[in-house]
């Protein structure tokens, strides 16, 4: 929490310069939507970066070509768009919709050549089943994948942040929500990945401390 109605929530970090930025989303309970903010740890100052008439979030930022990108969550949009960062303005340019769908927690990785989209969708219980859109450039097209949905299950579907690369393997961060919204996080190892197939298996969970839910 920042102060009695709203918070602060789904940070991502990167680095430019040999410095450290954080970009996460600022709720308001005003407005009840949220918006991006920039935050520089050290300087105690948050700045908004991205607000719209539409509810924003999870601004999940990878690096391509030396390039700082970010893909904010605007489903409400019904588009998911690409953003590249600007040191001179410290914000993110927008570039261009890159799906046109209402993606939730879309999260990047470039694997063998090909740009892969892992996301839930809006209308299609992203809690519990996760998509993957597969692309030639990071511009797209983007193209569905064969077996979508790729994973059916509360138990580690939706993303939970950016992929980890550990010894030439790559683990995925997923949230587990059987009994409520993201128990824990769940790390799955991937065994396959192309256009036409999929695997993973479970590598490692993340619990917070029992948690008793308000009645």
């Amino acid at each position: 929490p920042a102060r009695d109605g709203e918070y602060y929530a789904d940070p991502f970090i990167f680095y430019n310069n040999h410095k450290p930025y954080i970009v996460a989303e600022h709720y308001s309970y005003t407005s009840h939507k949220g918006s991006i903010v920039l935050i520089e740890p050290g300087m105690n100052q948050v700045k908004t970066i991205i607000i719209k008439k539409t509810h924003l979030s999870y601004p999940y930022i990878f690096e391509d070509s030396g390039i700082i990108y970010m893909l904010p969550e605007e489903s409400n949009s019904g588009y998911l768009n690409l953003y590249k960062w600007n040191l001179q303005t410290k914000s993110f340019d927008f570039i261009q919709s890159i799906l046109n769908l209402p993606a939730v927690d879309a999260s990047l990785l470039k694997h063998d050549g090909k740009y892969y989209l892992f996301t839930g969708l809006k209308d299609q219980l992203p809690n519990e089943k996760l998509f993957i859109y597969y692309a030639d450039q990071l511009e797209g097209p983007y193209l569905p994948h064969a077996s979508n949905p790729v994973n059916v299950t509360p138990e580690g579907s939706r993303m939970a942040g950016g992929f980890i690369i550990k010894d030439n393997q790559i683990i995925r961060p997923s949230q587990y929500s059987v009994k409520y919204y993201c128990e824990k996080v769940v790390f799955q190892k991937i065994i396959r990945l192309s256009p036409i197939a999929y695997e993973e298996e479970f590598y490692a969970e993340l619990k917070p401390m029992d948690y008793v839910p308000f009645k």
